[in-house]
């Protein structure tokens, strides 16, 4: 059997994405992650219930349905979008007790776009009409499903009712296993109200012989029905006609290019138009017992709509109800607005968006006159420095810190080499300034009258120094920071004998590598002692004569970092700079989700080297802390329960690992699309008069094993939380 269609209800319903959908106020709801609690703004805050979105809302909003059973009996009464993006799994179960939805006389203009609607049977008695879908409005209802709706004994149209001079267009939608007790087991339009049928599929809805069966569609009391390019099969009665008696005395029936079992006429109907394009052979559904009302290959539907609508691929449409031809643009991504705060700084723009989920990126950096930027935090004092590597999720401010540039007065120039690291501090005075005096962390380091000059400073702590030129009529601060850099306290040199004028020493300083070395001193002037201030300096002789070199040796230095040592010679002082060695890191940066976990970081030396490991922070631990030789250091990084990210340090001698930890979070994943589709894909259909187009799926292969029947492809379109 050579298929060309197939469709199984109950499985899925096709929506379609509004283009204008974030044009006015959009308003969400889950019925698995949703809380009425929540403001429904967001995705991630949506409303739990379709009834509070549609309370919340306000004319001319949208209300965007995440899949799941809705069991609720709705009753809109403003005009606005009911839209669910998930095919398939987004059902409103009337559960029997009520109208799945009631469309008030206020709503006019509404779009109801791809719901389930079922079990609808209305309960009221001043009310019996329309089990899924009770329509007083103008509205347009497209790609629904309207199944096993209505009840035994007091429902008036099963799946949908249209009244109080409505005018509703009801596009590629299908009707089946539908029940009303009288008039129109699929649909009743009535009170002068005009309901226009288009590519919509009708088949297995019933009614009872209640002055006259319609169990297909049904129309009395002024009401006027439009039928074109649909298929209207296998319902009780009659497939199309007015209700008996005088009640249909004044309707108006219209049909074409549409398949209608036993052919169209007036059936009660006081004007009906045939107006050509129909037909009454057998659609030749797939599997009607299994509801798969897609056709065979040789079904005299396909191709058989109106001439003035083209499918994808440039051929006529097809009849009934194609979910594959419905328009979907590319899924909506979500987008938020990180407004950036200058401060009192010039930047290249004060907006920049990102897709929900991503990483903040390299963000513009500021100006400003006479500061130095730090970087974009969250607050506008103080607050957590943001890192490209972060995650960015709702709309958000970030705020640019300053820090102010040391004046000419002062000036902190880096680190120089020599003897040690040393800071080399310049200053300049301003005009008419009085001599300057140089404290460092509250000690006076230096003082000078002169205009301008340098001090070559050894710190002697790690961490924080702070730095005050005071001029007597006024002082500048500023601080450096050798957290990062390798300074171990250097004693000052305390030679143990006094000082011999008449020795001479070459040279004074000399720098060793790390691996050691053995050197000597040039002594002249005469005789000479000689002594060591550190053990891991070894003296060949204590004393010496006249012209005779002092000899040395230095050991290896197991230690990250360099090392300061003196050999003292009659008083004078030579001395020692060992290197120290730096080890290799695997990775400079880690990444940690909320539910904590461990990973893994590797130090390479050449040889042995001693090293500590040290966390800045306590949800971050270290085994081993300390070690002699290259080796792998297992990081282990505690849970957080916290909405934002943390970040901590781990110290490797000179080499520091960051660590970023995210917190708590939902996440909406990307959208892909279920869909069946057949040789050109089904795509969106495409109208002449209205200028789009959609593009078509990836063909359909043929099987191997049966040349003429057609293997499908299948995409599903998901919303995953966390």
């Amino acid at each position: 059997m050579n298929i060309k269609k197939a469709l199984v209800v109950g499985i899925f319903a096709v929506a379609a994405m509004p283009l204008s959908v974030f044009a006015s106020t959009t308003w969400f709801v889950n019925a698995q992650h949703g809380s009425n609690g929540f403001s429904g703004l967001s995705s991630f805050a949506p409303k739990r219930t379709i009834q509070a979105a549609i309370n919340a809302a306000s004319v001319g909003d949208y209300v965007i349905i995440s899949g799941g059973t809705y069991n609720e009996n709705l009753t809109l009464s403003k005009r606005l979008t009911l839209f669910s993006h998930e095919s398939a799994v987004t059902v409103v179960d009337g559960r029997h007790a009520g109208h799945c939805l009631l469309i008030t006389e206020n709503a006019a203009g509404s779009v109801i776009d791809g719901i389930v609607f079922t079990h609808g049977a209305p309960t009221n008695a001043g009310n019996k009409y329309g089990g899924g879908i009770d329509c007083l409005a103008n509205a347009t209802i497209r790609h629904c499903v309207f199944k096993d709706n209505g009840n035994s004994s007091t429902t008036f149209a099963g799946g949908l009712h249209t009244a109080n001079r409505a005018h509703v267009t009801i596009e590629n939608c299908l009707f089946t296993g539908n029940y009303a007790w009288a008039c129109g087991g699929a649909s009743l339009t009535e009170g002068g109200s005009v309901a226009t049928f288009d590519r919509c599929t009708v088949y297995g809805n019933r009614s009872d012989d209640f002055i006259g069966n319609q169990g297909g569609i049904a129309v009395a009391n002024t009401g006027t029905v439009i039928v074109k390019n649909s298929i209207l099969w296998g319902n009780t009665g009659n497939q199309i006609a007015a209700y008996g008696s005088y009640y249909g005395a004044q309707s108006t029936i219209r049909v074409s290019y549409s398949c209608v079992q036993g052919g169209v006429a007036a059936n009660g109907a006081r004007h009906f138009y045939n107006d050509g394009g129909n037909i009454s052979s057998d659609p030749l559904f797939i599997n009607i017992a299994r509801r798969n009302f897609w056709f065979r290959d040789n079904s005299p539907c396909w191709r058989k709509g109106h001439p003035d609508f083209y499918e994808c691929d440039g051929y006529r449409i097809h009849m009934g109800f194609w979910p594959s031809r419905v328009r979907i643009p590319p899924p909506p991504v979500w987008q938020v607005e990180i407004t950036l705060d200058a401060q009192g700084g010039d930047c290249s723009t004060d907006l920049v968006k990102r897709n929900i989920n991503d990483k903040v990126g390299t963000l513009p950096e500021p100006q400003r006159d006479g500061y130095d930027f730090l970087g974009w935090f969250d607050n506008a004092e103080g607050g957590r420095r943001i890192f490209p590597v972060e995650r960015v999720r709702s709309n958000c401010t970030f705020y640019a810190h300053w820090k102010q540039r040391i004046p000419p007065l002062l000036e902190v120039v880096g680190m120089t080499s020599g003897i040690t690291s040393l800071v080399q501090l310049n200053y300049r005075l301003e005009d008419g300034a009085s001599d300057g005096k140089l404290y460092v962390n509250g000690e006076l380091l230096a003082s000078t009258e002169e205009e301008s000059s340098s001090w070559m400073w050894q710190p002697q702590n790690r961490g924080k120094n702070t730095l005050v030129y005071d001029t007597g009529s006024s002082s500048i601060t500023t601080t450096v920071d050798v957290a990062g850099l390798s300074f171990y306290t250097v004693p000052a040199p305390n030679p143990p004998m006094p000082l011999d004028d008449n020795i001479f020493i070459t040279p004074e300083v000399r720098t060793i590598p790390e691996g050691g070395a053995g050197k000597a001193i040039i002594v002249q002037g005469g005789a000479w002692t000689a002594a060591t201030s550190a053990p891991w300096i070894v003296l060949g002789a204590t004393s010496g004569t006249a012209d005779e070199p002092v000899a040395y040796s230095v050991s290896v230095n197991t230690n990250i970092g360099e090392r300061v040592g003196y050999v003292y010679v009659s008083g004078h002082v030579h001395t020692i700079t060992q290197k120290g060695r730096t080890g290799e890191l695997s990775t400079e940066n880690i990444e940690v989700e909320y539910e904590g976990g461990s990973e893994s970081v590797s130090l390479a030396f050449d040889g042995r080297y001693a090293w500590d490991a040290r966390p800045n922070v306590d949800w971050i631990t270290v085994s081993p802390t300390h070690g002699v030789a290259s080796g792998t250091i297992d990081c282990t990084f505690a849970p957080y329960n916290e909405v934002g990210t943390r970040t901590g340090t781990i110290t490797f001698g000179d080499r520091t690992v960051t660590v970023f930890q995210y917190g708590r979070r939902i996440k909406l994943s990307d959208y892909s699309l279920e869909r069946d589709y057949l040789r050109c894909g089904a795509a969106a259909l495409c109208r002449r008069a209205t200028g789009w187009r959609s593009c078509c799926a990836p063909s359909a292969a043929r099987s191997a094993s049966s040349p003429t029947s057609m293997r499908f492809q299948s995409f599903r379109c998901v919303t995953r939380w966390r």
